[in-house]
């Protein structure tokens, strides 16, 4: 391995520099050394190193002149899953950066969840205008995560989940690229499997070809995940009703071995064979016939869970996987997926959680999902803080402990850890209850659609510790000073929308003109300004990380939401002046819909159609 560019690259991750004498060693595991005069760092892999690396210039920025330290991983596999489909598609200088800041904890996994944003050849349709990675940008990527000791894994689809590209089919209508897209389809997610099904399986191996191309590895993820279409749509009207589990295992073995064919090992999300079985995915409290592991193929089976802090609820999933007779994996997440910045102690709770499960099922391969459902609003780096829950639980096992996770965060980050909980927490929780940020901060101020009434003066309080605290942080002009201005603007935002969601319609209905006053002379005319800078300094940090596909989505938001606050000034101005005698969109009372992390931004807004 190539001792050096490996320190030499955690070095600059880390913002460190040492001129002392570095010997390298061999070790089963991660080995620091040093007397004050002479370091030795020794591992047996690339990613190793790249820890030792790390733990040294950790224990010397601390003052620390003479230390020992050996590490051996509890799992094989440690690493990310980066969404690069949910309109987000990373850009090759940003893996790099990416793989640097893992492969230094010590990470040596990555896979690159690419539902259709990867090249297959033949088929221009596939990631149309999507800023899909070509099969060389995947290739150099390889070839770099292969530097620091990284596997760079594809994770494609293969049933469900493809609706960006099966969208372009034409029923009926002849398709001009040769892609037979419409014969592909199924349903609007999934493709059309079993008998008769001959140009999906011709797409899949397109697929799979491309995959093989693009990559070194011998694994890959073939996803399978939330199809419930699967023996519906047009299988339907082709087969009559059939048993879904048959669909799904013929299915899963005809791509098993196209998988077979381009030397590929493939895993698979496990949740279809608990859905099938009982209607839900964390259900536990029953058993998998033998059978049913016997006629799967060797697939292994990566349970996913996000949003759990109960030991035994992982403990029995873990407890049914294993009777399924496979290899057992597991992904958990930190929650990127609430919108614009990762929710920092539910995320904790349930990965801690999760990490001591893994250790006690003896689990090898451990993966941190970074979805990016509904356009991708969280910045990917906005979570690294949060990565060391991962990387000491498989180097400490069972000994790991906050401070030894708060550590290694602040110095691969240097930010400090209760500031990155300051940071996120746009959605926290009320009792029970997640109570979710994103409905605020897309919440119209005329109708009130995001949250609850009675939540405001909490969210009030939080919302404006967390803008107070980032105002003076951007203020040092250090390294994070724009990752500060972000969430000093996202803050100052919810903080005003909360105002209003308080008070604005209450003091319309009880003739309180003297609020709608302010709201038009200072609320409304503040939040204009914070949200026409918040989509600047946005637009700013995506194109540093992104390329620029998908971005649009977000634009439209934000033209949304500045266009509809200046109707909102117009519409009270209007009404305070007599030119208009009453403002419907304030006269009704809320009536709030459930909670729903997954609410589409659309139902934050409007109560109308078409948005």
């Amino acid at each position: 391995m190539n001792y050096t560019f490996i320190k030499d690259t955690v070095f600059k991750t880390v913002d460190f520099s040492y001129d002392g004498k570095i010997e390298f060693g061999e070790f089963d595991g991660v080995k620091v050394e040093y007397d004050g005069k002479v370091a030795k760092l020794s591992a047996n892999t690339k990613a190793a190193l790249a820890r030792a690396c790390f733990l040294f210039a950790m224990n010397v920025s601390e003052g620390k002149d003479s230390f020992t330290i050996e590490e051996k991983p509890r799992f094989k596999d440690i690493g990310v899953m980066l969404d690069c489909s949910r309109n987000a598609v990373m850009t090759v200088p940003a893996l790099k950066k990416y793989i640097n800041c893992m492969a230094s904890i010590g990470m040596n996994y990555l896979m690159l969840y690419t539902e259709d944003t990867y090249e297959i050849e033949g088929r221009p349709l596939f990631g149309y205008l999507r800023g899909k990675y070509t099969t060389a940008e995947l290739q150099e990527v390889d070839a770099y995560a292969d530097s620091m000791g990284v596997e760079l894994v594809p994770c494609i689809q293969t049933l469900g989940h493809l609706e960006q590209y099966i969208k372009w089919g034409r029923d009926g209508a002849p398709d001009y690229t040769g892609e037979c897209i419409s014969k592909i389809r199924n349903s609007s997610q999934t493709v059309f499997v079993g008998e008769g099904a001959e140009e999906t399986y011709r797409f899949i191996e397109d697929a799979i070809r491309a995959c093989r191309k693009a990559f070194k590895t011998n694994r890959i993820h073939i996803g399978m995940d939330e199809a419930p279409d699967i023996a519906m749509g047009k299988y339907l009207k082709r087969h009559g009703i059939q048993p879904k589990f048959e669909a799904m295992l013929d299915h899963l073995n005809r791509v098993y071995a196209i998988c077979e064919k381009y030397d590929f090992k493939p895993m698979m999300w496990s949740d279809m064979f608990f859905r099938l079985k009982t209607g839900a995915y964390y259900s536990y409290n029953f058993n998998f016939e033998k059978e049913i592991g016997e006629r799967a193929p060797d697939v292994e089976q990566m349970y996913w869970d996000y949003y759990h802090d109960d030991p035994e609820l992982y403990d029995g999933m873990f407890a049914r996987h294993m009777e399924l007779g496979k290899t057992v994996s597991f992904a958990g997440g930190i929650l990127t997926f609430y919108g614009f910045v990762p929710v920092h102690e539910y995320s904790y709770k349930a990965a801690t959680t999760a990490m001591r499960s893994c250790l006690k099922y003896n689990i090898q391969t451990v993966v941190n999902t970074l979805w990016g459902d509904d356009g991708n609003e969280t910045n990917a780096f906005l979570a690294n803080p949060l990565l060391p829950v991962y990387t000491e639980f498989c180097y400490k096992g069972e000994a790991c402990t906050e401070e030894d996770i708060k550590r290694v965060s602040e110095y691969l980050t240097k930010i400090k850890f209760e500031d990155t909980a300051l940071m996120g927490r746009l959605t926290f929780n009320i009792g029970d209850t997640l109570v979710q940020g994103r409905r605020m901060f897309y919440s119209d101020v005329m109708y009130d659609l995001g949250n609850r009434e009675e939540n405001c003066d909490e969210f009030i309080a939080k919302y404006s510790e967390s803008r107070d605290r980032m105002k003076e942080l951007m203020n040092l002009h250090d390294k994070n000073e724009e990752t500060y201005r972000y969430a000093y603007l996202l803050y100052a935002m919810v903080t005003i929308k909360s105002e209003l969601r308080k008070n604005l319609r209450n003091a319309y209905q009880s003739g309180n003109k003297a609020y709608l006053e302010k709201a038009l002379k200072e609320y409304l005319p503040e939040l204009l300004s914070l949200t026409e800078e918040f989509a600047k300094v946005h637009r700013k940090q995506w194109l540093s990380t992104y390329k620029p596909n998908g971005f649009e989505v977000l634009n439209y938001r934000y033209g949304g939401l500045t266009y509809r606050i200046k109707d909102a000034i117009e519409t009270i101005d209007e009404y305070l002046s007599g030119k208009i005698s009453e403002i419907p969109q304030l006269a009704e009372k809320i009536v709030i819909n459930e909670e729903d992390y997954a609410a589409p931004t659309a139902r934050l807004v409007t109560p109308s159609k078409h948005l």
